[in-house]
């Protein structure tokens, strides 16, 4: 999937053939403004004002504690979002579905962590120069950074979890899955759910557990999923587990600590026991998009990057892994499931 500058008719379509019109400007300048506008218009309150239905920009300034002609110009930078209805603004349905608490595909965590990611990106240049990042999971202070992050996980969660319980193999009779890294646990605990009376032990920083335990009673998976705080470069088990999940995880690790990773994995299934990868894939499309974008970001904030598909089969199969395999669900492009089998001690 790649952004860019759309053009809406043959005249700019022409403009940006023949370059002739600035597409960084559009770049550098305008995808900020946007992306800045929908983050402001979470943390101000400005999509909870029109929840209950169109309103005039006065009114959604007087509500929030805002200037009403700066409101207007924010409402008519997110008409993606909203849309205007005579003198009033009401929300579009991808504004009801995505920046509502409570909807159905709730992004406003998200939306607002960005805060602290473009704080994160203030290094970008220090780390094109030195080859050093920031390791943001280090990095966080206190528990409301961490209660953002674990919100904003969530939600992404809520997007791929279906898809991946659906496609992980999983062997019959299994009781016991190890969610690495899992924060909230959700993922994991839907492919319990496919596959009862499986439950879920969810490795996690000891700073994340607390809210992230909450997070999973909050979501109606309490009963499913375990919190234990620890490392998961350091995780010790032996033959306890039929499934580990590795879900959005690897990306922030060099190749030798992924290995590693998965060959504790390998060490805390049970023979017939299947461990899991589930990342954004890296290193395939010939042309720049979101994927390498992300890489940047994963180097950027954790050392680490985006993987290819066949990347991970080979990690998989060095470890000692059978029957590898690797699906691209057409639900979710741009991401990739591997699976692998320990058939062997």
């Amino acid at each position: 999937m790649r952004y860019g500058v759309i053009p809406t008719s043959i005249a700019e379509w022409l403009f940006i053939r023949r370059t002739q019109f600035p597409i960084p400007l559009m770049d550098s300048l305008y995808a900020v403004l946007r992306a800045r506008a929908l983050m402001a218009a979470v943390k101000l309150g400005i999509f909870e004002a029109l929840k209950a239905g169109p309103k005039k920009p006065s009114e959604i300034a007087n509500l929030c504690g805002l200037v009403t002609d700066c409101v207007e110009l924010l409402l008519r930078t997110l008409l993606d979002y909203v849309r205007k209805q005579g003198e009033c603004y009401c929300l579009t349905s991808l504004g009801q579905a995505t920046m509502i608490r409570g909807c159905p595909f709730e992004m406003v965590d998200y939306v607002e962590w960005n805060y602290a990611q473009w704080d994160m990106l203030e290094h970008l240049e220090s780390m094109l120069r030195s080859g050093r990042g920031v390791d943001f999971h280090e990095g966080m202070m206190g528990r409301e950074e961490w209660r953002l992050y674990l919100n904003a996980m969530l939600e992404i969660a809520r997007f791929e979890a279906p898809t991946i319980a659906r496609l992980v193999p999983v062997r019959r009779g299994a009781r016991r899955l190890l969610d690495l890294g899992g924060a909230h646990g959700l993922v994991g605990a839907r492919i319990c759910q496919r596959h009862p009376p499986m439950r879920s032990v969810v490795i996690e920083l000891p700073e994340a557990c607390e809210h992230a335990g909450e997070l999973a009673r909050a979501a109606g998976i309490g009963d499913i999923v375990t919190h234990q705080g620890g490392d998961i470069r350091s995780i010790a088990y032996d033959n306890e587990f039929d499934v580990t999940l590795l879900a959005n995880v690897l990306h922030h690790f060099k190749p030798d600590a992924g290995q590693e990773i998965l060959r504790r994995c390998r060490q805390a299934l049970c023979i017939g026991g299947t461990a899991a990868i589930w990342d954004i894939e890296g290193g395939t499309t010939a042309q720049p998009g979101s994927a390498d974008a992300a890489g940047l970001f994963f180097r950027l904030t954790s050392g680490g990057r985006c993987y290819a598909g066949h990347e991970y089969v080979e990690l998989l199969k060095r470890t000692g892994f059978r029957r590898v395999r690797k699906i691209h669900p057409i639900q979710l492009p741009g991401h990739v499931l591997v699976t692998g089998r320990k058939l062997t001690d």
